[in-house]
C-alpha cells in the first residue's frame, strides 16, 4: 500500500481502528467537527493526506522516565469533512458506524462548518440540540471504549 493511493474502503479500515470522528464544544460556545487518525507509520498518514486534504502533524511519545518512545502522525481534516463522512458511513460498519451517522445528521441539521453564528444568536432550541448531538457522539465513544476494554 506505501506508495500508491489509498482505496476508500482501506482508509475506511484503518480509520475503524486508529481514527475518531466527534462533535467538540469550544470555550466561546461553537460547535465543531472533529475527524482525525493518529498512527506510527508516515507513508499511510501521507496517504490520508494525499487523498483527504487536511494537515498531519508530528507527537512524540514519551515514557514516565522522559526517554523517547515513539513517534506517532496525527491526521486531521481541515477541508470538507462531508466527504471523509461519506467515506466512511459507506465501509464503516463497526462501532464507529452510529457516531459517523450522528456527525452526519449534524452537518445536516447545521450545515458543513456547524456554526450558528455566535452563540447569543442561536435559539435555545438550536443550542440544545447542538449540545445533545455532542453528548450523544461522546456517549457512543465510551460505549465503544468500553467494549473494546472487555475484550482485552
Amino acid at each position: 500500500m506505501i506508495g500508491c493511493e489509498m482505496e476508500d474502503a482501506v482508509f475506511a479500515g484503518l480509520f475503524a481502528g486508529e481514527g475518531t470522528v466527534g462533535i467538540y464544544k469550544n470555550a466561546g460556545g461553537f460547535y465543531g467537527v472533529r475527524i482525525a487518525m493518529q498512527m506510527t507509520d508516515l507513508p499511510l498518514i501521507a496517504s490520508v493526506q494525499r487523498r483527504f486534504g487536511g494537515r498531519v502533524t508530528k507527537h512524540t511519545i514519551y515514557t514516565k522516565g522522559g526517554r523517547k518512545q515513539r513517534t506517532m502522525w496525527n491526521w486531521e481534516t481541515n477541508g470538507s469533512k462531508r466527504e471523509v463522512l461519506e467515506v466512511l458511513s459507506r465501509y464503516c460498519t463497526g462501532d464507529k458506524a452510529p457516531q459517523i451517522a450522528l456527525v452526519i445528521q449534524y452537518f445536516d441539521e447545521f450545515g458543513e462548518w456547524a456554526k450558528m453564528g455566535p452563540p447569543l444568536r442561536r435559539t435555545k432550541e438550536q443550542k440544545q440540540r447542538q449540545e445533545w448531538y455532542r453528548l450523544e457522539v461522546h456517549r457512543l465513544k465510551t460505549i465503544e471504549y468500553e467494549e473494546l476494554a472487555n475484550v482485552a
